[in-house]
């Protein structure tokens, strides 16, 4: 266990954190896209049952929760998105 130091100065807290002076690591767990995949298709399948529930029963009610999951897993899948172009390797054009 390292030995934790006490600053209040902002900028020697970064520093120190940037010189590996910390036990925690920017890195991911892996296992985010199978729980975003399964996620989206979760929440359309269910928005999917909802329509059709909702209007074979003509409950306005069903249909616009149908509504509120699709906007539920579109924001997932932006999500998903994020990460799978967050793991592409940057371009040699843009590198600095």
């Amino acid at each position: 266990m390292k030995k934790v130091i006490e600053s209040t100065n902002l900028e020697e807290q970064l520093t120190r954190h940037h010189e590996g002076d910390s036990d925690y690591t920017h890195q991911g767990m892996g296992s985010s896209k199978k729980v975003l995949i399964a996620a989206v298709c979760l929440t359309l399948g269910y928005a999917v049952i909802e329509v059709i529930g909702g209007f074979l029963s003509n409950s306005l009610a069903l249909l616009s929760d149908a509504g509120h999951m699709v906007t539920d897993s579109a924001s997932l899948f932006f999500a998903l998105l994020a990460n799978v172009l967050a793991a592409v390797p940057q371009a040699a054009v843009f590198r600095v």
